[in-house]
């Protein structure tokens, strides 16, 4: 990611999901660390504008390895909903391909980003309180590995 996406993703970041990070986080989205997403991926359409950033964060808790998987959209993506998705379903391909299982918790507040996430074929499970809010556990598996 350049700056220049960065600073494009952050003039015209979607806020529900700040407001998803923030609730997940506990804090402040402008008190996230910047080299938070340093190795974060980049969709972009033809004219390098910014659809989002995400990538894959792998944790190791109570001996099981954890991928999760975050992203984090700007306002294109409800504008260009059909390209966004498919470039989205790409890059959940190629995350596939690395990872046996992707996995993390989606504010059910964000309905757009719920209805992504059906749309792409996550599996729903749990649902939690975080910060008075309802998460719900979401998991991409390779199909041999649901």
């Amino acid at each position: 990611m350049t700056i220049k996406h960065f600073m494009n993703f952050m003039e015209s970041k979607r806020p529900a999901d700040v407001r998803e990070v923030e609730l997940m986080n506990g804090c402040d989205f402008y008190d996230v660390p910047v080299v938070d997403y340093a190795d974060a991926t980049v969709l972009v359409d033809d004219n390098d504008e910014v659809y989002a950033i995400g990538g894959v964060q792998e944790v190791v808790e109570d001996g099981f390895k954890l991928n999760y998987v975050w992203m984090l959209c700007t306002g294109m993506v409800e504008r260009h909903q059909t390209a966004f998705l498919r470039a989205a379903r790409e890059l959940l391909k190629v995350y596939l391909d690395k990872y046996t299982h992707l996995e993390n918790w989606v504010w059910l507040g964000n309905e757009q980003h719920v209805k992504w996430l059906k749309w792409m074929g996550a599996y729903f499970y749990d649902v939690r309180q975080v910060n008075g809010e309802d998460f719900q556990c979401f998991v991409f598996a390779k199909k041999d590995d649901k």
